[in-house]
């Protein structure tokens, strides 16, 4: 089974947590993990190496130069140039992979990824599902960079999110490549909200193979609309995708009991003192955590002087009612 997904130095922590929720749910299949990356540090590469080594797994380094990428391309929207690396994949897969499984690093893995790898692609290009935040009603309020191929995907249900899609290597490796790519980003005058994403729906989109969203790429926010805590998500779902806000980052963003899914694996690694750690300090310097604070220490004063008061008139009361009781 070959796997693959993009990072950086700052990601690593994030991508190990997917990969240990991947492993420890597909122990029965020999993965080799291909990580796009720009250069990790040393100690990083061990410690995802161990990781690997211990679920008998493979890891290939696939190096992708950030230069390559047009400024353009992911400077419009603040976006990470590394979201861009998965992009060159058809350039740089070793020949013998004729199909790919690519993850991103705020996923958990919560069963068996077989199901989904195994699927005939039926001529397609992708298999993958339609991204939650992009429906026809989203077409308006979600970003105005669109170009009008992009808003027909959209309105026509061919819109998928590339968090989770797998690949077919064997096909696509002749027919797309970066360049090819880049090529569309031109055409439609970088008119991207999300470059990589958006790019690939351009290339796929009307070749994509669409299934289950709510099976093999849930985000955590509409699993907590739908009311999933962690534990029915553990039952129920495969790919859990916490796009958009994040688990580990703590502050004035809003937080879902499902939530706690992630950090049930990410308290089994050597990461879990720093994961807490940031969460912590992030909370306590956000403005909104401050303000509450001192809005309950304001409540709790008034809270015991209300209190106060009250046991006060009671043992008034009380003075008042002993004689005629006695």
């Amino acid at each position: 089974m070959n796997v693959a997904t993009s990072l950086n130095e700052a990601y690593v922590p994030y991508t190990y947590v997917m990969l240990y929720s991947l492993f420890k749910n597909n122990e029965d299949h020999e993965i080799t993990v291909h990580l796009l990356t720009d250069g990790l540090s040393e100690e990083s590469k061990k410690h995802l190496g161990a990781l690997c080594a211990r679920y008998k797994n493979h890891l290939i380094y696939l190096t992708v130069s950030r230069e390559v990428f047009d400024k353009r391309l992911y400077e419009t929207g603040n976006h990470p140039v590394e979201s861009c690396f998965r992009l060159a994949l058809n350039d740089l897969l070793p020949q013998e992979v004729d199909r790919l499984l690519y993850l991103d690093g705020d996923i958990v893995v919560n069963k068996d990824v077989a199901p989904l790898y195994t699927m005939n692609f039926r001529g397609g290009d992708v298999i993958a599902c339609h991204d939650m935040d992009m429906t026809r009603d989203s077409v308006i309020s979600y970003g105005d960079l669109h170009s009008d191929r992009l808003n027909a995907l959209i309105e026509n249900n061919k819109y998928f999110n590339s968090g989770v899609m797998l690949m077919n290597s064997a096909k696509l490796r002749s027919t797309w490549g970066l360049r090819d790519y880049l090529a569309i980003a031109m055409e439609v005058d970088f008119k991207l909200e999300l470059p990589d994403q958006d790019l690939l729906n351009l290339a796929h989109g009307e070749n994509t193979v669409f299934v289950d969203e709510w099976n093999w790429n849930l985000f955590g926010r509409n699993a907590h609309i739908r009311g999933y805590d962690k534990d029915s998500l553990r039952r129920r779902v495969s790919i859990v995708h916490f796009a958009g806000d994040k688990p580990w980052n703590g502050g004035n963003h809003y937080h879902y009991r499902c939530e706690g899914l992630w950090w049930d694996y990410a308290l089994q690694t050597g990461y879990s003192d720093s994961f807490l750690e940031r969460f912590i300090g992030m909370t306590l310097q956000r403005t909104r955590f401050r303000e509450k604070a001192r809005d309950m220490a304001r409540k709790n004063i008034a809270l015991r002087e209300n209190i106060t008061t009250v046991m006060r008139n009671i043992n008034s009361f009380s003075e008042i009612r002993r004689p005629e009781d006695e």
